[in-house]
């Protein structure tokens, strides 16, 4: 039973390694030349991961800082809707409901709608309509 205590007792040391600093840096320094494709394609994956990385962080920044810039929660008294597509169209168009003010004033927590256009002055008539004249 002595004997068992003291083989309990006993570690086990490793020997120390022999390989030195000048040793691992001339066998990465051979691995790398051994396979010289393989060593660039890490290499261009590794600079194409971080520079999709960067460019990834460094756009949502940006859209995030436009956004917020734009757009206040607590500032946020006035909504404006345009019609793009009128823009486009070769002659004006009406695209928006002749009641649209009034619909928008059922909406709750509302306090004024109105409809508003910009008047082009390429023709000399001008209306209260967009397309008539």
């Amino acid at each position: 039973m002595a004997r068992a205590r003291r083989a309990s007792r006993r570690r086990v040391v490793a020997a120390a390694s022999r390989l030195r600093l000048r040793d691992l840096g001339s066998e990465a320094l051979a691995g790398l030349l051994q396979r010289p494709g393989r060593s660039a394609l890490t290499v261009l994956g590794t600079v194409l991961g971080i520079g999709s990385f960067v460019a990834i962080v460094g756009l949502s920044e940006t859209a995030t800082g436009q956004i917020g810039k734009q757009f206040n929660v607590l500032d946020a008294t006035q909504v404006t809707v345009s019609d793009t597509g009128a823009d486009q169209a070769s002659t004006p168009t009406l695209d928006f409901p002749a009641d649209a003010d009034s619909r928008t004033d059922r909406i709750h927590g509302v306090i004024a709608a109105g409809v508003w256009w910009t008047v082009r002055f390429t023709n000399a008539a001008v209306s209260s309509r967009p397309g008539a004249g």
